[in-house]
């Protein structure tokens, strides 16, 4: 799963908050010195970033050839704030659409005036808090808990009951191919997408429920699995009304928690008082010796107290050992579902409550069974760490950049030459062993061009390449060719090698660099192909209108869908230097006839109609 969106805010020339949706083919453009190469820029700085391992911090600027400079002079000059603020956006079925938010400052301990992650949050699209956490009050890495900052009540209230209802719909389609497969003892090996089309379920929602509940649990992502817990009978560990109730119940000393908790009783369920009055109650806790915790609490006439505390399965909240600065340490109730902080003079230490809280519960169950509240709700929190913080991870890992200057024309690339980037790339496209497919892209968009019949890449005594466009059975030097050609040919190799090592993002910089319009348009056709072939996806700074015009005329044609592609025009910073009214990122979407959903911003498409109309003017005077 890849992000559909990122934004920049205090960013170089990014002031305010910037969207910008990505599709499989994402074209930037607009005036020089606009923020289309400072886009470029942030995606290779946080590329950078998300390949540290675990829950990394460090926005470091040594790594990434993105040429920055340090933190500070990444903020925006017209900005006071000494934040940079980075949001991506996450489409999943689960929940539509999620926003992990990233905040960073200076490192004002580290000379090389790095960044450092200060705040990290992942937020729903109706702008609910799923999980906060505040970097900088976890003095060390040893002490992080990322998970400590999630909504619990939110998980309860509302991500397991659409698990459950996910997992229902799941098994209905299992249940379904499977009553209608011809052979049942070979229904785990059937090509998926034809057995959903024959009976009726869309092959897409069924593998995006089956990559949820089954593949990621097979790299055990999960402990427990999701499945086994969303499959349990005991529905209990469900049920949100309890839930509700012990929410109300936040922080509090062993009596008055005890207290709280019968008052609540009373006040859901009128019949409690005439069962057992407070003191009872308070005894029955103090005599089970079991620490003044209690577990999930129903009332059953059916049932004693007793019997129902400890036959439940869930534990709603925890009984936590508070530290306090002055070096002494209180017990308290805690409740994980409201998510309160401690008072300042005192820090909950998350291990000790989950740590007690699987005990306690082993007790008054007297079984093993792993499906307690914070077993089932750590297991959420992996999953929607996999839907953000993984997912993004993959996505930057998933990310090759193409600079604008591919190549340097040689006659003989030399392995010594570690610092041309062409030199470096011929070495490793050269090691790879390429598909069919992959040789036969290559060749076809070589013909394309019109650059050759075919290529060859020699070896010189181990010393350097020679790369060799094939014409008519003759052999020719890439530098005897056109300076057109020594840019395009980089760009043809790097989307096979692409393909070959699993990078499906490719970010290209004006890919047409010395080429002739004829050309600049077929880019177009390039990436539709390397689009439906490769299954690539493109991020290109360009600009050219032929190419885009091709884009416009793919879409019409219907080779290309109106979603398949976005364009930004994004204009001059100083709003003095743009037309009245033109704001600085205009989005524009190719619409189903080809048709532009707004106008490029001025000085783009317009520039060639002035001189037109300029010189009509000019000869009837």
């Amino acid at each position: 799963m890849n992000i559909n969106g990122i934004s920049f805010e205090n960013f170089r020339v990014f002031k305010d908050k910037s969207d910008f949706e990505l599709a499989p083919i994402t074209i930037l453009t607009g005036a020089n010195s606009s923020g289309k190469t400072t886009i470029i820029k942030g995606l290779k700085l946080f590329q950078s970033f998300w390949k540290q391992d675990g829950f990394g911090d460090l926005l470091n600027f040594e790594n990434g050839n993105h040429q920055l400079g340090n933190f500070e002079m990444t903020l925006s000059k017209h900005s006071e704030k000494k934040e940079l603020i980075v949001q991506y956006k996450i489409n999943h079925f689960l929940l539509d659409s999620l926003y992990v938010e990233l905040i960073f400052e200076q490192d004002n301990g580290n000379p090389l005036k790095n960044g450092i992650l200060k705040e990290s949050s992942i937020i729903s699209k109706d702008e609910l808090t799923i999980f906060q956490v505040h970097l900088r009050d976890q003095k060390s890495k040893e002490d992080r808990d990322i998970y400590s900052g999630y909504n619990t009540k939110y998980i309860i209230e509302v991500l397991i009951p659409k698990l459950k209802e996910l997992r229902s719909e799941y098994k209905s389609f299992q249940k379904k191919m499977s009553e209608n497969s011809e052979n049942h003892e070979d229904f785990a090996v059937i090509d998926i997408r034809q057995e959903c089309l024959k009976n009726d379920i869309d092959p897409d929602r069924y593998c995006e429920l089956m990559d949820l509940l089954e593949f990621e649990n097979a790299n055990n992502y999960f402990k427990p699995n999701i499945s086994n817990f969303l499959d349990s009978d005991n529905d209990s560990v469900f049920t949100v009304e309890i839930f509700k109730l012990f929410s109300q119940i936040s922080y509090s000393e062993d009596t008055l928690f005890a207290k709280e908790l019968y008052e609540l009783l009373c006040e859901k369920y009128p019949e409690t008082p005439e069962r057992f009055d407070y003191a009872a109650f308070k005894e029955f806790i103090d005599k089970e010796n079991i620490g003044s915790w209690a577990n999930k609490f129903l009332l059953d006439s059916e049932q004693s107290l007793e019997s129902l505390l400890k036959e439940q399965n869930t534990f709603p909240f925890f009984y936590g050992t508070v530290h306090r600065l002055d070096g002494f340490a209180t017990h308290k109730f805690y409740n994980p579902l409201v998510c309160e902080k401690a008072n300042n003079d005192e820090k909950i230490w998350w291990d000790d409550i989950f740590s007690d809280a699987k005990k306690i519960a082993q007790e008054i169950r007297n079984d093993k069974s792993e499906f307690t509240v914070d077993t089932v709700v750590t297991t959420v929190k992996r999953l929607l760490e996999n839907i953000t913080y993984k997912s993004i991870k993959s996505t930057f890992a998933s990310m090759y950049f193409i600079n604008a200057i591919r190549a340097n024309s040689q006659r003989f690339y030399s392995f010594d030459l570690r610092d041309a980037d062409f030199n470096l790339f011929i070495t490793d496209f050269l090691k790879r062993s390429y598909t069919e497919k992959e040789k036969a892209f290559l060749k076809k968009w070589i013909q394309e061009f019109e650059i050759a019949d075919d290529y060859s890449i020699e070896l010189i005594d181990g010393a350097g390449t020679q790369v060799f466009l094939i014409k008519d059975e003759e052999k020719i030097n890439l530098v005897d060719l056109g300076y057109g050609v020594t840019q395009l040919l980089p760009v043809l190799l790097k989307i096979a090698y692409c393909n070959n090592i699993g990078k499906h993002i490719i970010v290209i910089e004006e890919p047409e660099t010395n080429l002739h319009p004829k050309f600049q348009s077929k880019i177009a056709d390039l990436l539709v192909d390397a689009r439906k072939t490769l299954n690539m996806r493109f991020i290109i700074e360009t600009h050219s209108e032929y190419l885009i015009r091709k884009l416009q005329y793919l879409t019409a044609k219907g080779e290309l869908k109106t979603e398949d592609t976005i364009l930004y025009y994004i204009g001059n910073p100083d709003v003095r230097k743009r037309e009245d009214g033109e704001e600085q990122i205009i989005e524009i979407r190719i619409l189903k006839e080809g048709q532009l959903s707004q106008p490029f911003g001025s000085g783009f498409t317009d520039e060639s109609l002035r001189w037109l109309k300029a010189m009509f003017t000019c000869n009837l005077n």
